[in-house]
């Protein structure tokens, strides 16, 4: 790692300490959380036709 790297890397673990980095965190987990959810495959429906509801009609009158 270059030493830009690595000065970035603890300026950020320094940052993670402080509690606007905390909520920094927190802000980034969530938003990974969403995307994921996001990306994630729609539920795919029934192959299965649903299953025919019972007649709600009176039955006929006879004559």
């Amino acid at each position: 790692m270059s030493d830009d790297g690595r000065a970035f890397s603890q300026v950020m673990a320094e940052y993670r300490r402080t509690p606007d980095g905390q909520a920094w965190e927190r802000q980034q987990a969530e938003f990974v959380r969403v995307l994921r959810e996001a990306a994630a495959p729609a539920p795919q429906p029934s192959i299965e036709p649903p299953a025919e509801p019972p007649a709600m009609r009176a039955p006929a009158m006879r004559m």
